[in-house]
């Protein structure tokens, strides 16, 4: 949707309701703890207007304003390296932000037999991948293209989080899907903390599909069985 962004005039005159805005999250070992430096917009129909940063204001970081006079009830856009993008309803004089961390990590997939579960391969330099991800909650949300040898990053929320995940694994020597994984995904806040690399296990279908009616049984798999593939193609993590 195409939002106008306006900063000093028309529409987002800062001369409505006094708003004070504290955003929060986990910080030095403490969660809960009100940021500083936090970039906070507001959102209103077709506009986007910058209303400020929480900074340092009588010991606490916040950030005291005026909404803009043309909007009621829009939505607060709070942002910072580190955090998730975070998005609420204002609701009053007063709103609280609370912002969960994210984490930057390397990528790679590895890939399972259908009938051999337990035997972890590499993907053939053939091979690519295509994922979307996104959280039950609806808060976060990434796609991701994945092709054996070339770096490639996900950033995650580091909280105890369930995942919706659509994984496709493409054969692009034959044009042909032949794998991948379709389902929940739990990732814990504590296997996340010490890591550097997460590992995707996604179902491999042999042999490759050669027909229309192979690649409606791929998809059908994928879909009907994924609680019979998912236990053990957990995600892996290494440091």
């Amino acid at each position: 949707i195409f939002k106008s962004y306006e900063t000093n005039s028309g529409f987002c005159n800062n001369d409505g309701q006094e708003i004070d805005i504290r955003a929060k999250g986990y910080s030095d070992g403490y969660q809960g703890v009100e940021l500083d430096e936090v970039n906070i917009s507001y959102d209103c129909f077709k506009y986007e207007c910058v209303l400020g940063q929480t900074q340092a204001d009588a010991g606490i970081f916040r950030l005291r304003t005026n909404l803009p006079s043309g909007c009621n009830n829009g939505f607060l856009i709070a942002e910072k390296a580190g955090y998730l993008k975070t998005r609420v309803q204002q609701n009053g004089p007063y709103q609280e932000i609370d912002l969960k961390s994210v984490k930057m990590f390397n990528l790679t997939f590895v890939k399972h037999p259908k009938n051999d579960l337990s035997n972890a391969k590499a993907l053939d330099p053939w091979d690519s991948v295509v994922m979307h991800i996104e959280s039950v909650d609806g808060e976060y949300e990434t796609y991701v293209d994945y092709t054996p040898g070339t770096e490639s990053e996900i950033e995650l929320i580091l909280e105890d989080t369930k995942y919706k995940v659509d994984i496709m694994m493409y054969d692009n020597l034959d044009n042909t899907i032949y794998g991948g994984y379709k389902g929940n995904l739990s990732i814990a806040r504590y296997d996340l903390l010490n890591a550097d690399t997460i590992v995707l296990h996604v179902v491999e279908s042999l042999p490759k599909p050669f027909t229309m009616e192979d690649n409606v049984a791929i998809a059908k798999y994928l879909i009907d069985d994924w609680k019979i593939y998912s236990g053990p193609l957990k995600p892996t993590f290494e440091s």
